[in-house]
């Protein structure tokens, strides 16, 4: 990314590079933020500088497009994650969950909460799985820990869950209706929309907008059903992990990633994911890609 030509927690990052005296500069992409947006390349070349521009410019897109996202679109990058079966199931009827995929794509999982600032969930996979929602990698130095976020509920956190008992030194936020008297234990924060949480685009992107003051540039959602339901069909889904495990379940009545009531009359009008790569983990295979490309 080009050096930085703003004051802002530190002073700007082009006359250091300037001030250090290197002759030459390489750089991927052009900062997209206004403050810099092309100065910082133009300063270089005025004191003389060589400065290539566009350098594995499309690799450098895909690596910042949280940052992207938020400068030019004014909310976070959303990236869904699920896991499900050949027959398209996440869940059984009853809701159990554990586990569709296998060890190795776990691990991978837990790789890609270290990525991203935020992460989410609906309040009926918070009820039936009590996840952690952390990056368990053993690495130096430690991984960053997202943002953990329930989505939706009309009763509060339990204070016995694993999110509340780790809420005082890893921060959690439950979103609820504003008319909803919900109550959360110690460390919780709550945050009341106006708009109904798993049916309204609006309600979603009234919450993207909150993440957003808070500089928040990305969030992984890992479901349940109506949650990735209602991400989806508020058009502010980017990206797309898919892991499919070489399972059946069939179960007429267990749970699609997807609950829509499918607006399009044919397979050709379906949405298409962009930069689709695959991936095998022992056996589960990751279908990854893209819905919106910055």
């Amino acid at each position: 990314l080009e050096p930085c030509a703003h004051h802002g927690r530190t002073p700007p990052c082009v006359d250091r590079v300037i001030e250090s005296g290197v002759s030459r500069v390489v750089i991927a992409m052009e900062d997209p933020d206004p403050r810099t947006a092309g100065r910082s390349i133009k300063a270089l070349q005025e004191h003389g500088i060589e400065t290539l521009v566009g350098v594995c410019e499309q690799e450098a897109r895909q690596l910042n497009f949280p940052f992207i996202s938020r400068v030019t679109r004014g909310r976070p990058w959303v990236v869904l994650k699920y896991a499900m079966t050949l027959d398209g199931r996440i869940a059984t009827s009853t809701g159990d969950s554990k586990w569709i995929s296998n060890e190795a794509s776990r691990h991978f999982v837990h790789d890609l909460r270290r990525r991203y600032r935020s992460i989410l969930v609906g309040y009926r996979t918070y009820l039936n799985d009590d996840p952690m929602l952390t990056c368990t990698l053993d690495l130096d130095p430690a991984p960053r820990q997202p943002l953990r976020i329930v989505y939706g509920g009309r009763e509060g956190i339990g204070g016995n869950s694993k999110l509340a008992s780790s809420a005082k030194e890893r921060p959690v936020i439950q979103v609820v209706l504003e008319q909803d008297t919900v109550q959360n234990p110690e460390g919780i924060e709550t945050i009341r929309l106006n708009q109904p949480i798993l049916s309204s685009g609006d309600s979603v992107r009234q919450f993207l907008s909150i993440l957003q003051e808070r500089e928040i540039d990305s969030l992984l959602i890992e479901g349940g059903a109506q949650t990735l339901t209602t991400f989806l069909e508020a058009g502010v889904v980017d990206e797309i992990y898919s892991f499919i495990a070489p399972k059946i379940h069939n179960e007429a009545t267990a749970i699609s990633p997807f609950m829509g009531h499918g607006v399009k009359p044919s397979i050709s009008e379906t949405l298409n994911l962009m930069n689709v790569e695959s991936k095998n983990f022992e056996g589960d295979t990751l279908v990854h890609g893209y819905l919106n490309l910055l």
